[in-house]
């Protein structure tokens, strides 16, 4: 029998910890000792059945991408979350508010992935009117608007592809392991949350679980020992607004 690796028992870990989370309604307040309601998106959810390889190359295929190790392995053993969506009431009837923090699921949430790549160049546009943005690797700023967006679309083509795994936050084909990076799309803020997506899952979920749970999360996670890579545009736009965004 193949021996798990620290990795996929970081992930089995987490799942399990996070369903029975999920299952209890309640949280942690950091350290406090204190527990609180769990937001509604979170109440009952659970984790779906992870992919096999051959629907994960399938996946790559489609978008034309390769996705770092760590996150093939999520892929694997948690993949997403099933939707929770909050209601409140409104009226005679109820509308739904939000559908919680989920991670997409590539077989199903085409459209909101594509979305989200669609409206990225819109974004760093409206990051260059807003903030003043521009690089001087970029050339000759563009006058007029329409030069200008189609000067970013081909910036953005021309940069290593990146795939969002939720709403506003991305992991970048090629690099392995990849950095997380992720946008803020009404102050364009755009920044690396985290240096592998593994470390990113565990800060996404660690805030919710006891001190003692997210420590033996912390211990069966590998430490990134690879110097950050440097990627053209995004490593860019990270570090314009590290240095200048307050």
């Amino acid at each position: 029998m193949k021996k798990s690796s620290g990795l996929e028992r970081f992930y089995k870990r987490l799942g399990a910890d996070t369903g029975k989370l999920w299952g209890s309604g309640t949280m942690h307040l950091g350290s406090s000792g204190i527990r609180a309601p769990l937001p509604r998106w979170f109440r009952g959810a659970a984790w779906q059945e992870g992919l096999s390889d051959r629907q994960i190359q399938d996946i790559e295929g489609r978008w034309g991408i390769l996705f770092p190790s760590d996150y093939r392995l999520f892929l694997r053993v948690l993949h997403a979350q099933k939707r929770r969506a909050a209601f409140y009431a409104h009226g005679k009837g109820r509308r739904v508010i939000d559908k919680g923090w989920v991670f997409f699921d590539c077989r199903k949430d085409e459209v909101a992935i594509r979305g989200e790549l669609e409206r990225l160049p819109e974004r760093i546009v409206d990051g260059i009117r807003e903030r003043g943005l521009w690089l001087n690797a970029w050339g000759a700023k563009p006058a007029a608007a329409g030069g200008l967006k189609r000067r970013i679309v081909e910036l953005v083509h021309r940069a290593p592809p990146l795939l969002p795994v939720s709403s506003g936050n991305y992991i970048v084909s090629g690099p392995d392991p990849s950095p997380v990076f992720s946008l803020h799309p009404r102050t364009f803020e755009f920044w690396i949350s985290a240096p592998t997506f593994a470390e990113f899952a565990f800060r996404e979920f660690s805030p919710y679980v006891s001190p003692a749970t997210g420590t033996r999360w912390e211990a069966l996670l590998p430490a990134s020992r690879r110097k950050e890579p440097v990627l053209p545009l995004w490593s860019d736009l990270a570090r314009w607004c590290a240095e200048r965004l307050p």
